[in-house]
């Protein structure tokens, strides 16, 4: 096929979501336990899967709401399997506000998470937490960045990416201006040692592979950039900053969620007009080939999860298409539709083998009735 106007990679094959396959229980998939919104009096907000199935969850009861405000109970992080919870929190510390755990990540057995003890859209602290299996530590806290620790929200999904020796994610920063910021990634090394570093400015939606960090200079994160072309970085094991692959915007497209995994690389490129549909490229760093998805709205809510050569999707609570895919690209090309109109709670996840999505009832109300449906993919 062509190479795509603009883009410095070629595109290898072209699906669109509305032809996808629905997946079937016993032919793609072999079904498992089920993760339930609810566990006792705790509901339970699925973050992530790990390579042997077990979820992620972040567990707290029902926060209550005074004079139009939320007031938040502090989650409880933990692994969930057979209608076990084993927390891997660290206990709150007496006098601090709740927080809420609202990104999570796990990769090679370790977990990484973001807490917030704001519940604004737009401003809000931020506090990283990882745990390898046997110790849990504070890998950064907004207030490193500035006093008080509240920040502007950067655009998309602030989930921790973890990297072979450390843990990335998003913030803002203040710059000598007054109300003025810039977009940075931070990380510190997986044990905790060190000082927070800035490994990128200018930059956002980072994505760690093993050894290998990627993420996204467009006119978004970069003032003065050209608002007509996105830039995919890649800073590899020696630490030099590369454009790996880039491509062409069309007026008021964006880059907005960026994934990576066994050397693929995948990114949604947004619409703001309702009518144009937004696109999912998958490619190949190595043969700098890519997989293209039409997806079947504007793309601007799309988050993304990837295990090697599969990428599963939803909009989580954007409108739109909420239905949740599952792009298989083990063999050929394969496209399924792993869950139906989930409006509000659109979100699918991979893990190894794993595949989780929401399946909520007719009346999504009623939490107990909105399981996270797990399968092992065939």
């Amino acid at each position: 096929m062509a190479q795509p106007d603009g883009a410095t990679f070629r595109v290898t094959g072209s699906l669109p979501v509305t032809q996808a396959t629905p997946a079937e229980a016993g032919r793609h998939y072999d079904p498992q336990p089920a993760v339930p919104a609810m566990l006792g009096r705790q509901m339970l907000a699925p973050l992530a899967l790990t390579e042997s199935g077990e979820a992620v969850v972040a567990a707290a009861p029902k926060g209550k709401v005074t004079n139009g405000e939320i007031d938040l109970v502090q989650s409880t992080v933990g692994l969930y399997r057979a209608d076990a919870l084993r927390p891997v929190s660290l206990a709150p510390v007496r006098g601090e506000k709740a927080r809420q755990a609202i990104y999570g990540a796990n990769r090679n057995g370790m977990t990484a998470w973001l807490e917030t003890s704001s519940t604004d859209l737009y401003v809000g602290d931020w506090r990283i937490y990882a745990h390898d299996g046997t110790t849990t530590r504070v890998l950064g806290d907004s207030s490193e960045v500035i006093p008080g620790g509240q920040l502007p929200i950067p655009p998309g999904a602030a989930t921790p990416a973890i990297g072979e020796a450390a843990v990335y994610w998003p913030t803002m920063r203040p710059t000598r201006k007054r109300d003025e910021y810039t977009f940075e990634i931070v990380s510190r090394p997986l044990d905790g040692s060190g000082k927070l570093r800035t490994t990128a400015t200018r930059a956002g939606l980072p994505a760690a592979d093993g050894p290998d960090l990627y993420y996204v200079r467009s006119s978004t994160f970069a003032a003065g950039f050209a608002k007509d072309k996105y830039e995919i970085h890649h800073i590899g094991a020696d630490g030099r900053d590369r454009v790996a692959a880039a491509g062409r915007l069309s007026k008021g497209e964006e880059l907005t969620s960026l994934t990576a995994s066994g050397g693929l690389v995948t990114w949604i490129v947004a619409s703001d007009e309702e009518k144009e549909a937004g696109r999912l490229y998958a490619w190949d760093a190595q043969r700098n080939e890519a997989t293209h998805v039409t997806l079947a709205d504007r793309g601007a809510f799309t988050v993304l999860s990837s295990s090697g050569r599969m990428i599963a999707w939803g909009n989580e609570s954007g409108t739109g298409d909420s239905s949740m895919y599952l792009l298989d690209l083990r063999t050929e090309p394969r496209l399924f539709r792993v869950g139906d109109d989930a409006s509000g709670l659109s979100y699918a996840i991979v893990a190894g083998n794993y595949v989780g999505w929401s399946d909520p009832s007719d009346d999504p109300e009623k939490p107990d009735d909105n399981p996270l449906r797990v399968g092992l993919w065939r």
